[in-house]
């Protein structure tokens, strides 16, 4: 049975007419690029059901689903709650995901891909409506919102609470004004980036890209392999069943630990090298003939990790 794809997703900056909903695509903070314009969630769908405050949007991912034509373009939309407190009960009631699917033909975008090239005038740009179904939309956070502003009439939003933020922040210096309100990000916002997704690489590519590696020195390749674990463990088996030196060392080093006095043993050595006496000598006896199997580059390696004086040891000891 075959593992399920995984797809990972990395964020970099695009250019704000590509992060609308003509180019169907995914991306994180900002407004939702809403994919069909009816059916919206309400107010009360987008509520947090803890703390009862309007979630925000966090993230959106077009994920077709292909051979199924009602779901040839098909977006997820992921909202959160911005209250910390919200998160400490450990559950996913301050977290919401919706769906919208169109087929191919329909109301809202042409039948044909979208182009590539930057459309005359980014119509989407601060847009308060839904040109084709005349939806409004809530000026902070992007979402479904009838209620307007009592005095100027110009700006809408989903509810009270948004209404209120945006009257602190601006609208209050703005509203009635001549001059109209400017297109600026709301504060509640999370900042606007792209979201491009590519199928993870396979664990069976990845290991031979580690494992066998060529670098061109001169006018020849040199492969490097890395150590095969397993052929490894298995020459080591074959080491120890084939070398009687091997068994013998095995059990002087045994001998040498529960019967030989501390003295005899490090022969005027400090006491602190005991133990790497005692592990010296499991090398010489045990150990090295083992890695005479593979290649005499590895003995120094080994050797290098104990002292002068142990070695010295050693061989009086052995001789």
């Amino acid at each position: 049975m075959s593992s399920a794809e995984v797809v990972l997703g990395f964020l970099e900056d695009a250019e704000p007419w590509r992060l609308r909903s003509p180019q169907f695509p995914s991306k994180v903070g900002g407004k939702p690029a809403w994919l069909s314009q009816r059916g919206l969630p309400s107010l009360p769908g987008l509520e947090c059901e803890i703390c009862r405050l309007p979630m925000v949007f966090l993230l959106q991912v077009y994920a077709p689903i292909s051979g199924q034509d009602r779901s040839f373009h098909r977006t997820l939309f992921l909202f959160c709650c911005k209250t910390p407190e919200c998160y400490t009960r450990n559950d996913s009631r301050c977290m919401k995901v919706f769906r919208n699917q169109l087929q191919r033909r329909n109301e809202f975008y042409p039948y044909d891909p979208p182009a590539e090239d930057e459309p005359p005038c980014d119509a989407e740009e601060g847009q308060s409506v839904l040109p084709v179904s005349g939806v409004k939309l809530c000026w902070v956070c992007g979402c479904p919102g009838n209620k307007a502003c009592s005095r100027c009439h110009t700006v809408t939003y989903c509810g009270k609470h948004h209404q209120t933020l945006h009257w602190k922040q601006s609208h209050k210096k703005e509203c009635c004004s001549q001059e109209g309100s400017p297109v600026t990000p709301s504060p509640l916002l999370f900042p606007e980036t792209e979201l491009v997704t590519e199928p993870e690489e396979e664990e069976k590519d990845v290991k031979e890209a580690e494992g066998e590696q060529e670098e061109e020195d001169g006018g020849g390749i040199i492969t490097q392999r890395s150590v095969d674990c397993p052929a490894l463990a298995e020459s080591l088996c074959r080491s120890f069943t084939r070398s009687p030196r091997v068994v013998l060392g095995s059990l002087l080093t045994v001998l040498m630990i529960i019967l030989t006095p501390r003295d005899e043993i490090l022969r005027g050595a400090p006491d602190r090298g005991r133990l790497s006496v005692v592990l010296y000598v499991f090398h010489f006896l045990m150990i090295a003939p083992t890695v005479d199997f593979f290649t005499p580059s590895c003995l120094p390696i080994v050797d290098s990790l104990f002292p002068v004086w142990c070695r010295s040891t050693i061989l009086f000891l052995a001789s």
